[in-house]
C-alpha cells in the first residue's frame, strides 16, 4: 500500500513566530440549511486570529439578484476556540474574543433565517439566475506575501431557487486556516459533507475578492490558480504538477474529492487559497444540472514545523459497491516518530486518534481497537436499493495526533461510486404439459451496462436439477441456457423454481429473481430402483418402470450408458445378471405413449468386490525366498485349497492355490493364485592379470549390476590389482554375486615423446623405464645420439615378460644463413636498400620486419631471421651510404663565339668526352660534351651538355648624310659616341643632332652576336674633340681582369663584354655600387665593356695580352 505523508497542521499559530499581527481575519465561508422550501438558515463563519484586534458586529449579509439587493443582519451565535493544542497547553484565545490576547485562532460563526416566502425576500424567490448571499470585512490579514494584505475579504454563497428551493449547501467539517510545514507534502480536505440532499460535489480554485465581482490583485507570478510557491525540481515549472510524486510536484486540487496537495517551498510566505464547491443534482433527464455554489477562503502561513512528524492517513481512498451489497474496508493511520539530529533521542511514539464527518447517512464508522497506538477506523455501508448514481458519495477522514503543544492533523476524502444493480422480470408461459417459454424482460431506459443471462430450474428445496432426462433447454440442449428467452422441456410431475440471474457488465451488479412453476399431467416413467446403488459382483437384478399418465399402450427401450441400445429390451422392466466385479454403468428407459410423447428415466448402478472373481493373481519370488500372503481382517468365511483357514500364508515352492472369503458388504469372492520361483542368475569372473594399465570385466546381460567400485554397468575397466565383485539382478528381481582377484602389472609405456625437429646438432634419445632395451639402430644402451633425418624406435621388456615399443621420427635441419660481405657500400644521394635472402620471418636492428629495409645513413645493421621450419640465426654488416659527386655543366645553350670554357671543381677524377681529364676543357666547336666524375668514395656522376658557337661576319659600315648617320646594313645597332652607349634607338640610321665625339655603331644579327665596330664618324666642335670614354678601365692593357670605376656616373647595374666582332663574351663579374670588377678567361684582342647605370649605358675600350 503505497502511504501518503499529509502535513495538514490547522492552525494558525506558531510557536516560534516573531511577527505582530495588526489585522485580525484569517478566513471565510458561507453555509445554509433548507428549513423549508425557500426558507433557509444561513450561517456566515469569519476565522479569527487572536493576536488581532475583537471581532463585533460582522453578521451583515448582501442578498442579490442581478443588481436587485436586499440587506439582513445575522445574529452571533457562537465564538469557539479551534486552536489544535494539546490539553495541557495553554489556550491563546482567552479571554474570547479579546484583542491581543494571545496565539490561536477563534471561530466566529452568525446565524440567521432567510425566507424567501415573505417580504422583502419575496420579490427575490422567482429570480431567474442564481441568488447570491455574500459577506464582507476589513481587513485581510497584513503579514500576506502573495499580494492581498491588508484588503478587504468578500466571500459569498450562490442558491438556484428555481431548479433547488429546498437544497441544503454542502458543510465544511474542516477549518479555514492552515499552516503548511515547509518542504513537506501538505495534503489539505475541506471535508465538504452533503448529507442532506446527498449532491454531488467538485471543486476548483477561484478568485480571492475584495467585493462582488472584484477580484484581488497577486503580487508577482501568483495569480489564483497558483496561490503559493511550490516544488518544482530541474526544468519543470507551473502549470505542470505530480501528485503521486516524492513529493509531490506543483500545485493540485483533485476536482473531484477536493483534496488539496503541494509541497511548499518558500518558508516565510503566507498566502491565501479560494476553493469553490459546486453542488450538481441530475434532473428528471438524467442530466446533471448545477444548483449551487459554495467559496472557502483559507489563510496558509507557509513555516518550518516543530520537532514533529505529522500523522497520515493511509489509501486506497476510492471504492466501488453494488446498491444492496455491503462495502467495509479499514482506514489504517500512522505516525512516524520524529528522529532529532544526535547526540539528541527521539521521543516517545505519538498516538493518533481517528474521525469522520458522517457524510454518507446510513454508514457506520468504528474504531476496531481504541487502545491501539495509531487507530484504525472500519467503515461499513449498504447502499438501499434505488441509491445508485453516476456521481460518487464521499466522505471525509481526519487524523490527530497527541503532540504538544501543536497537535498535528491530516484529512483526506473517500469516495464510493454505487453501481446500479442488474434487474428483469421474469415470466414463464406454458405451450404444453411438458414444456415452457422462460423470459426475462428489462426496462431499457432504467438498465445500465450489458445484460447477460443465466437461466437455472431448482427443485422444490432449491436443488439445482442437473439431470437433463428431468429438465433440457433447447438451445442448449443442457440443464441451463444463456438466451433472455428460451424454450425448456420438463419431464416430471412436481413443484419446480425457476432461477434467472442477470448480469451488467461492466458494473457486475448481478440480479436474481425466481418464479414458482407447478407441473402435473405430464408423461412420466420412474424406474423403481434406487439411484446410484452399490451392489455385490454376481448379483442379478431386475429393473421395474411405474408410468402414468400415458395415452394408450406405451412402448420401451432401454439403453446402458446412455447411447448402447440393448436391442430386444422393449418392456417395462429390464433384466441385469451376474454383474460383473467393479462395474460402474447408468442404465436408461425411455417411454414412449400412443400420442407420440416421449419420457425417460435414468439410473446408476455400480458393483463392489476387493478380489476380482476368478482372476488368477501372480506372486514370484527367486530361489530360497517365499512368498508371503495376508489378508485384511475385514474378510471373513476364509477358506483355502489346502483346507487352512488362515489369513497369513506363506509359499517357499511354485503352487497355484484357491481362495475364497466374503467382505464387509457380505458379498462373497474366489481367487486362483499362480506362485513362481525364479531360479538365481548365474555369472562367471576368473582371476586373472594383465600387462595392460587397465582390463576390462564384463558380468553378461542382466537386468541391473552393482561392482564393489561403486559402478553399475554391464563391464567395467579397472586399473588397480585386487578383488573385484558383483551383485547382478535378473529380469525376475533375482540376485547373484561373484568375485574375481585380478592383477594389472601396469607395465610401464616406453615413450620416447612427441616427433621431434631441432636446428643442427644432434637429439638424445632414452629409454624412460627401467626394463631392458634394444634400439633400430642396434644399440642396447639406454640412450642413444642421433644426428641425422631418419625413424627411430625402440622395444623394452620388463622383469615380467611384459613388452612396450615406441618410434619416433627426428628432423635435423641446417641454420639459415646470409651471404653478405662484413660491409656494403652504395652510391646515393637517396635511401638505399638491404635486402636478405629469402625466410619466412625477419625482424632487423631498424625494427623492421620485411625482406628488405630501406636505409638512410651509414652503420651497422643486424637481422634476426628464421625459416620456413623455425631455425633461426642472427648476422650483421656495414653500410657505407656515400653521396653522388654533385656534376653540373649547366643547361644546353648557343655562344656568340670561337671558343667556350667548360669547368668544374677540381679535386675529383675526370674523364671528358674530347679525352682531357682535367677538371676543365675548352672547347670551340659545336656539339655535345660530357664528363663522367669519379670522387674519393668511388661514386661516379656524369652530365652532358650542349654547345652551339654563332658568328657576326658583318661589320656595318657607317656615312654621314646631312645631320644623320646611316649604316650599310639593316637590323638591329648599337650606338656609341666616344665609347658611350647613346640612347638612340636600335635602328640603322640616327640623328646627330648638334652632338660631337667619334659616332661609332655595332650591328646585331638574328642570332644576337654583335658584329665588330664600325668605321667612326667624328663630329667635332669647334677646335675641341671628345675624345675619351667617362669610363675608367685598369689596367688597360690587362691579362683578363679588370676594375671598372664609375664614379659620378651612377650606379651600376649590369656589366658585358663584347670580342672585336662584336660577339658576347663568357665572364665573371662582381658589382659594388659604382665598381666593379670583371674576370674572362684570357686571349688576346680587343674587347668592348658596356656599363648600365642608374643614369646611363656607356662603353670603353681594353686591350687583353695573353
Amino acid at each position: 500500500m503505497k502511504k501518503l505523508i499529509p502535513i495538514s497542521l490547522l492552525l494558525l499559530l506558531s510557536i516560534s513566530a516573531k511577527k505582530s499581527y495588526a489585522t485580525h481575519i484569517a478566513g471565510c465561508d458561507i453555509t445554509y440549511e433548507c428549513v423549508d422550501t425557500l426558507k433557509f438558515e444561513f450561517s456566515l463563519t469569519w476565522y479569527r486570529d487572536c493576536r488581532g484586534i475583537a471581532l463585533n458586529n460582522a453578521g451583515q449579509i448582501t442578498i442579490r439578484c442581478g443588481s436587485t439587493t436586499r440587506s439582513f443582519a445575522l445574529t452571533l451565535s457562537s465564538i469557539t476556540d479551534i486552536t489544535p493544542i494539546c490539553p495541557t497547553a495553554s489556550a491563546g484565545c482567552n479571554p474570547s474574543n479579546t484583542a491581543r490576547s494571545g496565539e490561536g485562532i477563534e471561530k466566529h460563526v452568525y446565524k440567521g433565517i432567510l425566507d424567501f416566502n415573505t417580504t422583502p425576500l419575496s420579490s427575490l424567490a422567482s429570480c431567474s439566475g442564481n441568488v447570491i448571499v455574500g459577506a464582507s470585512i476589513n481587513v485581510r490579514n497584513s503579514a500576506i506575501t502573495t499580494g492581498p494584505s491588508g484588503t478587504t475579504l468578500y466571500n459569498d454563497v450562490e442558491i438556484d431557487l428555481q431548479k433547488a428551493p429546498t437544497n441544503s449547501s454542502p458543510q465544511f467539517t474542516n477549518d479555514a486556516v492552515g499552516i503548511f510545514c515547509c518542504n513537506q507534502p501538505f495534503f489539505y480536505n475541506l471535508g465538504a459533507s452533503d448529507t442532506s440532499d446527498l449532491d454531488s460535489l467538485s471543486y476548483r480554485f477561484a478568485p480571492a475578492r475584495t467585493g462582488y465581482g472584484r477580484n484581488v490583485t497577486y503580487s508577482g507570478s501568483f495569480n489564483y490558480q497558483r496561490p503559493i510557491t511550490a516544488y518544482y525540481p530541474g526544468s519543470l515549472s507551473y502549470p505542470y504538477n505530480n501528485p503521486s510524486a516524492s513529493p509531490p510536484i506543483g500545485i493540485y486540487l483533485d476536482p473531484l474529492t477536493g483534496d488539496f496537495i503541494v509541497t511548499p517551498t518558500n518558508c516565510s510566505e503566507v498566502a491565501v487559497v479560494v476553493i469553490e464547491v459546486t453542488e450538481w443534482r441530475n434532473d428528471t433527464n438524467g442530466v446533471a444540472q448545477i444548483i449551487g455554489k459554495s467559496t472557502r477562503e483559507i489563510l496558509v502561513i507557509v513555516k518550518s514545523c516543530p520537532n514533529n512528524n505529522p500523522p497520515e492517513i493511509d489509501g486506497p481512498f476510492s471504492y466501488s459497491v453494488c446498491e444492496g451489497d455491503q462495502l467495509c474496508f479499514n482506514i489504517t493511520t500512522d505516525d512516524a516518530v520524529f528522529v532529532p539530529p544526535p547526540p539528541k533521542s527521539s521521543p516517545a511514539p505519538d498516538t493518533t486518534q481517528l474521525f469522520w464527518n458522517n457524510g454518507i447517512p446510513g454508514a457506520t464508522f468504528t474504531i476496531t481497537n481504541p487502545a491501539a497506538l495509531h487507530k484504525t477506523g472500519r467503515f461499513c455501508w449498504t447502499p438501499p436499493h434505488g441509491s445508485a448514481s453516476a456521481l460518487p458519495y464521499t466522505f471525509t477522514a481526519r487524523v490527530e495526533d497527541n503532540a504538544c503543544p501543536l497537535k498535528g492533523e491530516a484529512s483526506r476524502m473517500f469516495i464510493v461510486r454505487v453501481k446500479k444493480r442488474a434487474e428483469s422480470q421474469l415470466t414463464i408461459t406454458k405451450i404444453s404439459n411438458d414444456l415452457y417459454v422462460v423470459e426475462n424482460q428489462i426496462d431499457s431506459t432504467t438498465f445500465k451496462g450489458n445484460p447477460s443471462y443465466l437461466i437455472t430450474v431448482l427443485d422444490s428445496t432449491d436443488v439445482l436439477i442437473t439431470d437433463t432426462n428431468i429438465v433440457k433447454f433447447n438451445s442448449t440442449n443442457s440443464i441451463l441456457t444463456t438466451r433472455h428467452k428460451d424454450t425448456v422441456r420438463i419431464n416430471r410431475n412436481t413443484i419446480f423454481h425457476i432461477k434467472s440471474t442477470i448480469n451488467n457488465s461492466p458494473f457486475n451488479c448481478p440480479g436474481v429473481s425466481y418464479d414458482t412453476l407447478q407441473v402435473d399431467s405430464v408423461l412420466q416413467t420412474i424406474i423403481d430402483f434406487a439411484d446410484d446403488t452399490l451392489i455385490c459382483a454376481g448379483t442379478s437384478v431386475i429393473l421395474n418402470t411405474t408410468t402414468t399418465y400415458a395415452k394408450g399402450i406405451p412402448s420401451y427401450q432401454w439403453y446402458e450408458n446412455d447411447t448402447t441400445l440393448l436391442t430386444g429390451d422393449t418392456l417395462s422392466s429390464l433384466a441385469l445378471l451376474d454383474l460383473p466385479r467393479l462395474l460402474d454403468n447408468s442404465y436408461t428407459v425411455r417411454v414412449t405413449d400412443s400420442t407420440g410423447k416421449i419420457n425417460q428415466d435414468k439410473i446408476r448402478i455400480r458393483t463392489k468386490g476387493n478380489f476380482d472373481n476368478d482372476f488368477e493373481k501372480s506372486y514370484s519370488t527367486c530361489l530360497g525366498d517365499s512368498i508371503v500372503l495376508e489378508l485384511d481382517s475385514i474378510f471373513s468365511n476364509l477358506l483355502w485349497s489346502d483346507g487352512s483357514t488362515d489369513s497369513l500364508r506363506s509359499f517357499s515352492k511354485g503352487v497355484s492355490p484357491w481362495v475364497s472369503y466374503s467382505d464387509s458388504f457380505t458379498c462373497e469372492y474366489a481367487d486362483t493364485l499362480t506362485i513362481i520361483i525364479n531360479p538365481l542368475p548365474v555369472t562367471h569372473l576368473e582371476d586373472s592379470s594383465t600387462c595392460e594399465a587397465s582390463m576390462t570385466l564384463s558380468a553378461g546381460t542382466f537386468a541391473s549390476y552393482a561392482w564393489n567400485v561403486g559402478l553399475n554397468n554391464e563391464t567395467i575397466t579397472i586399473n588397480t590389482t585386487g578383488d573385484y565383485a558383483i551383485l547382478v539382478t535378473d529380469s525376475n528381481g533375482c540376485q547373484n554375486r561373484d568375485t574375481a582377484y585380478i592383477t594389472i602389472w601396469n607395465a610401464q609405456e616406453v615413450d620416447l615423446g612427441n616427433d621431434s625437429s631441432q636446428c643442427d646438432g644432434s637429439i638424445t634419445l632414452a629409454n624412460n623405464t627401467m626394463s631392458s632395451q634394444v634400439w633400430s639402430t642396434g644399440a642396447t644402451t639406454s640412450s642413444i645420439s642421433v644426428n641425422s633425418t631418419g625413424e627411430y624406435s625402440i622395444l623394452t621388456t620388463d622383469s615380467n615378460g611384459c613388452q612396450s615399443r615406441d618410434t619416433i621420427n627426428i628432423d635435423i635441419y641446417t641454420v639459415p644463413y646470409q651471404d653478405w660481405a662484413d660491409t656494403i657500400t652504395y652510391c646515393s644521394d637517396t635511401a638505399v636498400l638491404l635486402t636478405s635472402k629469402s625466410f619466412d620471418t625477419y625482424l632487423w636492428s631498424t625494427g623492421d620486419t620485411t625482406q628488405s629495409v630501406s636505409l638512410n645513413t651509414a652503420g651497422m645493421y643486424s637481422l634476426y631471421f628464421e625459416d620456413n621450419q623455425g631455425c633461426s640465426n642472427t648476422d650483421s654488416v656495414y653500410v657505407n651510404i656515400y653521396s653522388l659527386p654533385n656534376i653540373e655543366l649547366g643547361n644546353d645553350t648557343a655562344f656568340c663565339g670561337d671558343s667556350l670554357l667548360l669547368a668544374l671543381a677540381p679535386g675529383n677524377s675526370y674523364s671528358w668526352s674530347n679525352g682531357d681529364t682535367l677538371s676543365y676543357t675548352t672547347i670551340s666547336t659545336s656539339g655535345d660534351y660530357s664528363i663522367s666524375v669519379t670522387d674519393s668514395n668511388g661514386c661516379s656522376s656524369s652530365d652532358t651538355v650542349n654547345i652551339t658557337f654563332n658568328s657576326n661576319t658583318n661589320v656595318p659600315v657607317l656615312t654621314k648624310i646631312g645631320d644623320s648617320i646611316a649604316s650599310s646594313l639593316t637590323g638591329t645597332h648599337f650606338w656609341f659616341i666616344d665609347n658611350v652607349a647613346t640612347s638612340d634607338a636600335n635602328t640603322s640610321v640616327i640623328a646627330i643632332n648638334g652632338r660631337i665625339g667619334s659616332f661609332t655603331a655595332v650591328y646585331q644579327d638574328t642570332n644576337g652576336c654583335i658584329s665588330d665596330t664600325s668605321n667612326s664618324i667624328v663630329k667635332t666642335a669647334g677646335l675641341d674633340r671628345l675624345t675619351n670614354s667617362p669610363l675608367r678601365v685598369y689596367p688597360n692593357p690587362t691579362n683578363g681582369h679588370v676594375t671598372i670605376d664609375a664614379a659620378g656616373l651612377g650606379i651600376i647595374q649590369s656589366v658585358t663584354l663584347y670580342n672585336s666582332q662584336g660577339q658576347l663574351v663568357e665572364n665573371t663579374h662582381s658589382i659594388n655600387g659604382s665598381k666593379a670588377v670583371l674576370q674572362w678567361t684570357t686571349r688576346s684582342g680587343v674587347f668592348w665593356i658596356t656599363v648600365t647605370t642608374d643614369k646611363g649605358t656607356y662603353r670603353a675600350e681594353v686591350v687583353n695580352v695573353r
